[in-house]
Parts: structure tokens; sequence; C-alpha cells
């Protein structure tokens, strides 16, 4: 494919972009109608792609969460971003090591 772009730019929606920067707060950073990525949403923010597309700050516990947007070392678990289960805790499946 032919680009106008500089080096090290990539095209795409119709714009030059650096796959390299962070896409910033509130930005769009995925097209579903296109498929397109427009870059990753760096330290603190996920793409928050089924509602919005933009780049949004992670949640903390208790906020609600989708597929992903938990701030990191927590898990969306029903719909809430929770502090992962304890190892001494048992799994959520109930299956145990013992025959």
């Amino acid at each position: 494919m032919f680009s106008d772009c500089a080096v090290n730019l990539h095209c795409i929606g119709d714009r030059c972009v650096d796959l390299c920067v962070p896409v910033p707060a509130g930005a769009p950073c995925f097209d579903l109608a296109k498929f397109q990525w427009f870059g990753d949403c760096g330290d603190g923010r996920f793409c928050d792609l089924f509602a919005t597309s933009t780049c949004q700050p992670r949640r903390d516990v208790g906020e609600p969460c989708g597929f992903d947007g938990c701030k990191l070392g927590l898990l969306c678990v029903d719909e809430r971003c929770q502090q992962p289960i304890a190892d001494d805790e048992p799994a959520l499946c109930g299956l145990n090591d013992e025959a």
C-alpha cells in the first residue's frame, strides 16, 4: 500500500498516526465500524471498545466494568472491579485438589 505519511507513521482513518504515542484520555482508540485501531491508550487508561471506543481511566474496586477496564491487579467479576481471591480461599467454581 502507498502512504503519504512520514517514516514510522501509519495512515489510519485518513490521518497519520504514530502508534508509539499513547492515545489521550477521551480520544477515539478504535473504530468498530471500520475495525480500525488507533493505538494504545497508555498508562492508567483502557480502550472502552464497546461503550464509547475512547480511552477511559481504569476503574477501581466496586466500579462498573466490562470486558476490560479495571486497574491493574483487579479483576472484573459480575460487572464490578474486585480484588482477586486470596490463595487460601476456595475457588469460585468450588473445585479442590483433594481426590
